[in-house]
Order: structure tokens, then sequence, then C-alpha cells
């Protein structure tokens, strides 16, 4: 694993262009040559995008852990053998907040994820101690009906709809460990796993 922190330390000094010409050059050829890294440059810069503010050595834990998490969930998708599996490429519940934000926002959590072509954003909102709101947001993927969400998790099994710009909400789940689904129709087109 560490070997693949470095590279993706080597990822993110490519970004930054702390690289020396040579090594530019090798990265840029590396990158253009392997989808994966293509994606995880691509992650990698949103995630530069939202916490940019925040210096590198306050970063460098979290972004190892949502590297992990990355390489763990394209390892799933793999092992699935089909891209239904969600790719988390982004948790906001990872990264230290920045200096002055309230602790009241602590709590509230963004999250996105590849989801075959298209992307996956929830916001989760606590409602009490032991409950969260949901309001997520599909886009990108082509489909002929309406998505609908499910959020299994245990005995529970909470239902919403999408509306015409792909949005939902769950008002109330209790907290634990859920599978969302993602369905068009009756097919399964996504699917991740959630902590509330």
């Amino acid at each position: 694993m560490s070997d693949k922190r470095e590279q993706f330390d080597k990822l993110i000094d490519y970004i930054k262009g702390r690289l020396t010409p040579k090594e530019h050059s090798s990265m840029k050829t590396q990158i253009e040559n392997d989808p994966i890294l293509q994606k995880m440059i691509s992650v990698i810069k949103d995630m530069n995008n939202e916490v940019d503010q925040i210096e590198w050595q306050k970063l460098k834990k979290p972004s190892h852990n949502l590297f992990d998490r990355l390489l763990k969930d394209i390892k799933k998708r793999k092992s699935a053998g089909n891209d239904t599996w969600g790719i988390n490429i982004f948790d906001s519940g990872l990264l230290p907040l920045p200096e002055g934000v309230r602790p009241a926002d602590v709590d509230t959590r963004r999250l996105k994820f590849l989801v075959g072509d298209g992307q996956l954003e929830l916001s989760i909102y606590p409602i009490s101690p032991k409950s969260f709101e949901l309001i997520g947001q599909i886009s990108g993927l082509k489909q002929d009906e309406s998505i609908s969400i499910e959020l299994k998790g245990g005995k529970s099994l909470i239902k919403s709809e999408t509306n015409q710009f792909n949005l939902f909400r769950v008002s109330r789940a209790p907290a634990g460990k859920y599978n969302l689904n993602l369905l068009e129709g009756r097919k399964i087109i996504g699917k991740i796993d959630l902590e509330l």
C-alpha cells in the first residue's frame, strides 16, 4: 500500500507542478496510458478544488484514507464485474475543517460517488443523535425511466423517488450501515455502501 500512497503523493505533486520536467513527463506518460490513473487524477483535481485553502500537511492523512477507500471501491467494482458499484471519490467527513468554521457544521457531510458513467452526490444532515436526513442528486446517467433509491440496512428499507432533476430526499434514516441502491424500474444501476 505504501507504494500506492507514494504514487498518490506523486500525482498530487504532478497537479501542483512540483515535479522536475523529467518526472512531469514520465508521470504524464503514465497517466495517458492508464485509465485508472486518469480517473484518479480527475478525483484528485476535484478534491484539490474542494479544499484548496487547507494546507497539504493537514490533508495528507485524510487524502490517504480517501485514496485507500477509492482503491477498495475499485477492487469491489472489478470483482463485481460491472460498473454498478459506486466508487467514493469525495467525503467531507474525512477532511479537517478550515480555520474559522463553526463546530456546529462538523456533523454535516458531503459525499460523491462515481456510479457507472454518472455521479451520485449526497448531503447528510443530522436530525437527532440517532437519525439523519439525506438529500441526493444523480447526474450523468443515461436512462429511459425515472430513478428511485432503496436504502437497506438491518431490517430497515427506505425508498425514495427522484424528481425530474434526479434529486431525491430521505427525510429520516436511523444511524447505521446501509446499502444504497439506485434503480431504473426494477434494474439496479448503481449501489454503494453507506454509514450514517
